[in-house]
């Protein structure tokens, strides 16, 4: 017998009780930690009823707002044109900065968007594209507003790609289905009322 057990065996029973006590409550801490831990890595279930559809709405009028911005410069750019002295050439640059910046940001947005959260990612593109909606009307020349409708291209992309992942990851089934359709819908008519608009 060695002597660890020779100790075990002649210790008092008041310490066996006290050893025992310290081990079942080392056991319980432990199993609460483990449920701790389940409980935080298990994701919420999807969103229904009215904070669906309210996400669903805030999601949709973003993306109405990208598409409305296109519908409009197209119409408008003639006359902005005429107003800060383009030159034929110049007349295609604002919408393709616009395009061109919000096209090729998509991914690297989306990323950041899976990294740092979607929703904060979908609210900092939104106040981006809010704010930077209103230096163009002070643009004084081609180039300042062509950069202006450049950077605007950025809040676009930010608000595109992180809006279809805040969709995707809180609906589920028929409502994402819908949701979906309802954001292509509003794409549809911002470009239709910004096109309809400035005519």
């Amino acid at each position: 017998m060695s002597r660890s057990d020779q100790v075990s065996v002649h210790a008092a029973p008041e310490e066996q009780q006290v050893m025992a006590t310290e081990k079942m409550a080392k056991s319980q801490i432990l199993k609460e930690d483990t449920a701790a831990q389940s409980l935080q890595a298990q994701p919420a279930g999807p969103l229904t009823g009215w904070k669906a559809w309210g996400m669903i709405i805030a999601v949709s009028g973003s993306t109405l707002l990208n598409v409305y911005m296109n519908g409009a410069i197209t119409v408008a750019i003639p006359s902005i044109g005429e107003d800060l002295g383009f030159t034929q050439s110049d007349l295609a640059w604002p919408l393709q900065a616009f395009n061109l910046t919000s096209g090729c940001l998509l991914l690297l947005t989306g990323r950041l968007a899976d990294k740092y959260g979607r929703r904060p990612v979908f609210l900092i593109g939104t106040a981006l594209f809010t704010f930077l909606s209103i230096p163009p009307i002070f643009c004084l020349d081609a180039v300042s507003f062509n950069t202006m409708m450049g950077l605007l291209g950025i809040g676009a992309a930010l608000m595109t790609s992180s809006g279809m992942g805040v969709l995707g990851s809180n609906l589920d089934g028929a409502l994402k289905n819908r949701a979906i359709a309802v954001m292509a819908g509003g794409q549809s008519i911002g470009f239709c009322k910004g096109y309809l608009n400035n005519q």
